[in-house]
């Protein structure tokens, strides 16, 4: 979108916003209702709670006792406050009285000579009769038990003194609890089994209704085709609308956030807890938080508005949109079971994975290393939504007539014969969201699989299958999309000196950052990933296929998907530059390491600036093959996995192998870009 068409969705933005905002229910359930919900919960609901309690331990009770009972054991429950006790004859009489209410409860003994039986030191059983469906029915029980234990102390006292011997000998071992959890985990831990639940479908109902109001509720209004007569496209006409949808549910998820930190923060606790349980949180896991719930707002924002539209009533489009409602809330009520925690499965799954990081970040805060992935995951559900939503607003049909909701599933008709021969941004983004969720679950489905095995089939089945199957599906023009064009010499030979000192460069910027204490350390993971690479290197039978692996492949398949695809869908609606640093920043998000995330951002560049110079996929291919290859040899052939470049006798080395990409940038800023009729490459 360009820079006229974002200010344009601006201005629909603002426009959808205030007039949403001036509706005094939406006030109510966006800002009202929040900051009243938690403290009902936490405040009025717990002092109700506990007056209820209250009200049922002070209630007068009626109990029965067959003449099986002990005696002694009949006068300790008619001690007990607020219980009366009546003796029955027997059992099926009591039972009779406990199922019509007469009695709330009832003690029925097993033998007529119950004393006779205590006596000789022997064991007495006794059974207690309530009725499950009944509050009162229950503290019967409570109480019954409470007198039942007090007595058999009693009686076990007794027995103890007349063999002399101390409370202790039938007590030989006694265990007690030592939490050591902070004060901080013990209230997030409390937070999180309830908290994570509400207020994502807090979230979730903050889309709703702003996006059928935006576009079924438009539609029936007769205002959206009113809308679609001004000279915008209907991606400008979307993009303003979701803009307002996902700032509604952004303040609802900040009101959450603020109302339930209020609470933290001014619920009194009692004196036993106030040094033990703590609700208060940190700025890092209010801000984390947020992120996550604008993340939920944004995925079912769009999903919404794609469904919303559709419809061609507000009635309908509520039709459409509650199953919708009722199904999202399912996998939240699994990520509040307990046992469910943070994985890396459920790290991935749409919605659980929000769920399961908002109670991650209350019980541990920010240190859990999955919540990049839930982030990162969660970006590509958003870029799939949002692919929909503007499928969906390109079709006139919807739009203008009444399609319905089949139009979801409909093929564009009369598109493919007149459009461009690379992909669309759209279809890009589609593509990206897909290679991501396949990389994360292919993985996964991958483990204890050998090492070669998972690196060529991430190359080659997960990153480069899917972009050529796009390409084959909507007859694109694969030499265009790929950018197979014969190179100019001085593209090749930027490559080949870019690519001899780009790893040095890449090195020198991890240890920079571990020097800083930016980057953490290694896990065990990585380090038994090392040296299962360095078992492969120092293989002869191995070594070739782990550099096919490791150089090649990648040379081929990423820089096909990031500088080929990618690149040419960006460059189609932003500048050259701006195409180069957005396929750069994707191409470090999915290494999907902290630790090659920066050195492949900034080779990302200089691969994205050559391949825009020189208008072919070969030069990237050569330095990105280079790179890899001369990093694994470096490592494992000439310094060692534990050495690298910043040593007395490497610095020289490697500060005359940076010299390459130097002099790679240079030749680079004096060379143009080819014109559009270069030769393809086997032409």
């Amino acid at each position: 979108m360009s820079f006229q068409g974002l200010r344009l969705a601006s201005i629909i933005w603002r426009k959808e916003l205030v007039e949403t905002l001036r509706d005094r229910k939406t006030i109510v359930m966006m800002v009202v209702l929040p900051l009243l919900l938690y403290p009902l919960i936490f405040l009025g609901l717990g002092q109700a709670t506990a007056m209820q309690a209250n009200a049922l331990r002070t209630t007068d009770i009626l109990v029965g006792a067959t003449r099986a009972v002990p005696v002694a054991l009949r006068e300790v429950i008619d001690a007990r406050k607020y219980t009366r006790l009546v003796v029955v004859d027997d059992a099926a009489s009591l039972r009779a009285g406990v199922r019509d209410g007469s009695l709330r409860a009832g003690v029925v003994g097993a033998v007529d000579t119950p004393a006779e039986v205590l006596d000789a030191g022997g064991s007495l059983e006794l059974r207690v009769v309530f009725d499950g469906g009944s509050d009162l029915s229950r503290q019967a029980d409570q109480r019954l038990r409470a007198s039942i234990k007090t007595f058999a102390d009693e009686l076990l006292d007794a027995r103890l003194q007349r063999m002399g011997r101390p409370p202790a000998y039938v007590k030989p071992v006694e265990v007690k609890s030592d939490n050591v959890a902070p004060p901080e985990r013990r209230g997030g831990y409390f937070l999180g089994q309830i908290l994570p639940m509400l207020i994502s479908i807090l979230m979730i109902g903050a889309t709703f209704y702003p996006a059928i109001d935006l576009t079924a509720g438009e539609k029936e209004r007769g205002t959206l085709q009113t809308l679609l007569t001004a000279p915008i496209t209907p991606l400008v006409i979307v993009g303003g609308k979701y803009l307002a949808v996902v700032t509604l549910a952004l303040i609802t998820g900040l009101m959450n956030l603020v109302s339930m930190a209020f609470v933290g923060l001014a619920l009194p606790l009692p004196d036993e807890l106030a040094n033990e349980v703590s609700l208060s949180f940190g700025a890092d896991v209010f801000f984390l938080v947020l992120l996550a719930l604008v993340m939920l707002g944004m995925m079912f924002g769009a999903v919404m508005m794609a469904i919303a539209v559709t419809a061609k009533s507000f009635k309908e489009a509520q039709n459409y949109l509650t199953p919708l409602y009722l199904v999202c809330i399912f996998p939240l009520l699994i990520s509040s079971l307990p046992g469910v925690q943070l994985t890396e499965v459920s790290a991935t799954l749409p919605i659980v994975n929000l769920a399961l990081a908002i109670k991650s970040l209350l019980v541990d805060g920010a240190a859990s290393p999955l919540l990049s992935v839930v982030f990162i995951s969660t970006a590509c559900w958003i870029a799939l939504a949002l692919a929909l939503a503007a499928r969906v607003f390109k079709n006139e049909a919807v739009l203008l007539g009444d399609a319905g909701i089949s139009a979801l599933f409909a093929r564009r008709g009369g598109r493919f014969a007149t459009r461009p021969p690379v992909p669309t941004i759209g279809e890009m983004v589609v593509l990206m969201g897909v290679t991501l969720l396949a990389m994360f679950y292919g993985t996964l489905l991958l483990q204890g699989a050998p090492l070669l095995a998972i690196i060529h089939t991430t190359q080659w089945g997960f990153i480069l299958l899917p972009a050529l199957l796009l390409v084959w599906a909507l007859k694109l023009d694969f030499r265009q999309t790929f950018k197979l064009r014969r190179p100019p010499w001085w593209a090749v030979l930027a490559a080949v000196l870019a690519g001899s000192g780009s790893w040095v460069a890449a090195q020198l910027i991890v240890q920079l950052l571990f020097d800083a204490d930016v980057l953490p350390v290694p896990n065990p993971a990585m380090e038994e990933f090392s040296r299962q690479l360095g078992e492969l290197a120092a293989d002869p039978d191995t070594a070739v296929m782990l550099f096919l692996g490791v150089a090649v492949a990648p040379a081929i398949c990423e820089e096909a998907l990031f500088r080929g695809l990618a690149q040419g869908a960006l460059r189609r609606r932003v500048s050259a530059r701006s195409a180069i640093v957005i396929q750069a920043a994707l191409f470090g998000v999915y290494h999907l390491n902290v630790y090659q995330a920066l050195p492949a951002f900034a080779v990302g560049l200089l691969m994205g600036w050559l391949a825009e110079r020189s208008g072919s996929l070969l030069p990237g291919v050569i330095l990105h093959a280079l790179h890899n290859g001369l990093a694994l040899a470096t490592q494992f052939y000439v310094f060692g996995p534990d050495e690298g470049l910043t040593s007395a006798e490497a610095f020289p080395i490697g500060l005359a192998l940076l010299m390459g990409p130097v002099s790679a940038m240079v030749l680079l800023s004096m060379k143009g870009k080819p014109s559009s009729d270069s030769d393809s490459v086997g032409s």
